[in-house]
């Protein structure tokens, strides 16, 4: 059985998966499947967490891959706010089954603060640490940590290849008790019948202004968990060896 877990970020690349890579005609394949445009170094880090279509491994055995490439905004589908908003969460039913820690779920909750829970238990709209406190399970977080955003939800392709997108755009933080103006963008994708997950950054005005945010899954409890850490470069994250592991965001790292 297999899963995999993916996450893009902005200037270089890896991904998740559950085998030893030893097939890498395989993983080629599969990520100029996952990935049908062009790779541009300088624009965008793309994190991967892949996951197999009847894995049901926990999320502490997914894989990991990062890869650079271009940033696409999407500007269809729901818009959940019209402007930056603070502390509030939403919800999105999916046309798809999406199987992640081999539960299949239909509906994606989506905070402001740079992360979603699949299935029915909405997180605190105050919840900044996704993947190591608070007891809502099933956390996918691609930047989490005290954000105000503008959040959009859209779903692309056709059946049975769709790709359920959402997207925290003009991202600040929240740090030193000031808002950090870094207009950043964040997408979690989640990729119909593969399971595939990404997470990808594109291009921000971060402030000097130093905090730190999680990025990784969180299965049916904190303690399975899949996250990254680095303290001076995304672009050479490690395997979390904590659920509170971080990644330190600022104009340097």
């Amino acid at each position: 059985m297999k899963k995999n877990y993916i996450s893009l970020n902005m200037r270089s690349g890896s991904v998740f998966t559950s085998e030893k890579l030893e097939k890498s005609e395989l993983l080629s394949s599969l990520l100029s499947n996952l990935f049908p445009f062009s790779w541009l170094g300088s624009l965008l880090l793309i994190f991967s967490f892949l996951t197999s279509q009847n894995g049901w491994a926990q999320v502490a055995s997914y894989t990991f891959s990062q890869s650079t490439g271009t940033y696409t905004p999407i500007t269809g589908g729901t818009a959940h706010n019209a402007s930056q908003t603070d502390d509030a969460n939403y919800s999105f039913s999916l046309p798809f089954t999406f199987t992640y820690n081999g539960i299949g779920y239909t509906v994606a909750r989506p905070t402001t603060n740079g992360f979603l829970v699949l299935g029915g238990n909405a997180p605190s709209a105050s919840q900044y640490t996704p993947l190591s406190s608070g007891t809502t399970n099933f956390a996918i977080s691609g930047f989490g940590g005290d954000l105000r955003s503008i959040v959009r939800s859209e779903v692309l392709g056709s059946s049975p290849n769709r790709v359920y997108v959402c997207q925290w755009s003009n991202v600040d933080r929240w740090a030193s008790s000031a808002w950090r103006l870094d207009a950043g963008n964040i997408q979690i994708r989640l990729h119909e019948t593969t399971n595939v997950i990404q997470i990808i950054y594109g291009g921000n005005n971060a402030a000097s202004t130093s905090s730190t945010v999680q990025v990784g899954l969180r299965g049916s409890a904190s303690a399975d968990f899949n996250n990254r850490s680095t303290t001076s470069n995304w672009l050479s994250t490690t395997g979390g060896g904590t659920n509170s592991a971080s990644c330190t965001f600022n104009s340097t790292t």
